[in-house]
């Protein structure tokens, strides 16, 4: 089993190799939080790029400050990627192991949850960059829409499904309410998106 799950410092086609390698990690987990930084790193070349943009409404520090905020987001995402390998190859092995996994199932939940958090900050940005953002890219925000809200939807399955053998019910309870609210937001926002970009490519 491979535990040196450092993947900024490889190639991608390394790791798109051990994903789809028979190996228990990276999985799902990771993947997503690959496909929630992907869709950050849209957000941030429209933000730079709108940062130029002439005669823009906005002034220059509020994009500054919402490009370090989705920098940052950005950065938490990308090192989740291996986060998530690590916590759920430590639950294999505990699991492997035998004895009590609470404590592991927890810290595996955490992750994904944090990737669902992630990308919730991040949708938030696409949304401002929707009405705030260079026209001339917002097919881009839609495709940062469509990525942070996959992203978000695969989280959420990897927590749901560390959360099925977690035997502390108010945990799980508080678990899912965050994750139910943090969902209507980011599929509200995504149809949003989704709707009014394709009313511009349309001409309406």
């Amino acid at each position: 089993m491979n535990e040196n799950y450092n993947y900024k410092k490889e190639s991608l086609e390394k790791y798109l190799t051990e994903l789809s390698s028979k190996t228990i990690a990276p999985g799902g987990g990771s993947a997503a939080a690959l496909v929630g930084a992907l869709g950050a790193g849209l957000n941030l070349m429209v933000l730079r790029y709108s940062v130029k943009k002439e005669r823009s409404e906005l002034s220059p520090e509020l994009l500054l400050v919402t490009i370090t905020e989705q920098e940052e987001s950005m950065k938490k995402l990308t090192s989740l990627i291996e986060e998530d390998c690590r916590v759920f190859a430590a639950l294999m092995k505990k699991i492997s192991g035998g004895g009590d996994k609470q404590a592991e199932l927890k810290t595996a939940t955490e992750v994904p949850l944090m990737i669902a958090i992630e990308c919730h900050t991040s949708m938030d940005i696409t949304r401002f960059l929707l009405e705030n953002g260079n026209k001339n890219l917002l097919t881009d925000v839609a495709c940062a829409a469509h990525l942070l809200r996959s992203a978000f939807d695969s989280a959420g399955y990897e927590v749901k499904i560390n959360l099925k053998d977690i035997i502390d019910e108010s945990y799980k309870k508080e678990t899912l309410n965050t994750l139910n609210k943090l969902g209507q937001f980011i599929h509200e926002s995504e149809i949003e998106i989704s709707q009014k970009v394709n009313e511009y490519l349309e001409g309406k």
